[in-house]
């Protein structure tokens, strides 16, 4: 059976570390340092126990250059980078820790573009593209079905205005609108946020598909899977 892909695997190839001379022992590791050790003045994290990757925002997607060691046995084309792990359903995380709830408090530095009273858009810092955002609201919550339904409607109403935006003001051919709601949707900040993408013609950003794409259902298994979906919101 293959391997699962990542639906946002990127088009970076991983760097070819250089040669070392015969015999010579390889240096020491570095850990890049973190957000929270600047605040903390150096160290590790104090959450370990709660093993999930960490975004420059916290927690990061898992995306072309952003995966990471399980990941990238799962996507074509990546590179690596450091990680402070946490799980998203870890029973001791709190709204204090999470990154996106700092940005909101104004406690974490972010880029603005947008602010209201109930949601905030601002810069992915390690974009996909250029002009790539990141709308959030500002209550805490891990999942989409967390998020009120007056606030979820906000925020993909700012998410599709901003995306009007971005053909004029960045030049971009097209947009995508991309939720990672859930870990095997590759979520990795404990935070609900949709991620806008502004797509520009050989930017390297793609999209895979499992093999099972080729062989579309019968219409009877469509017809069975609607039934059931339709049942149970009804």
């Amino acid at each position: 059976m293959s391997a699962r892909r990542n639906p946002l695997a990127g088009s970076a190839a991983f760097a070819t570390a250089p040669r070392r001379p015969q015999g010579q022992a390889p240096p020491a590791p570095r850990r890049a340092a973190g957000r929270g050790d600047e605040r903390r003045g150096g160290g590790r994290p104090d959450h370990d126990r709660c093993r999930r990757t960490r975004h420059p925002h916290g927690q990061r997607l898992r995306t072309g250059a952003r995966a990471n060691a399980r990941t990238r046995a799962r996507v074509d084309q990546s590179t690596s980078t450091r990680r402070v792990t946490r799980p998203l359903s870890c029973s001791s995380f709190m709204a204090q820790d999470c990154i996106f709830c700092q940005i909101v408090r104004g406690e974490a530095p972010a880029s603005f573009v947008y602010q209201d009273d109930a949601v905030i858009a601002f810069m992915d810092i390690q974009p996909i593209t250029q002009g790539h955002m990141l709308i959030a609201p500002r209550g805490h919550a891990v999942f989409m079905k967390d998020v009120p339904d007056e606030v979820a409607m906000r925020a993909f109403f700012v998410a599709r205005k901003l995306a009007a935006l971005v053909p004029a003001t960045l030049g971009a051919g097209g947009v995508n609108l991309f939720v990672a709601d859930g870990e095997v949707a590759f979520q990795d900040v404990p935070h609900f946020h949709i991620h806008v993408i502004p797509r520009y013609t050989g930017d390297g950003f793609s999209l895979t598909f499992p093999p099972s794409y080729e062989t579309p259902p019968s219409r009877a298994q469509l017809e069975a899977i609607a039934s059931a979906i339709h049942t149970a919101a009804h």
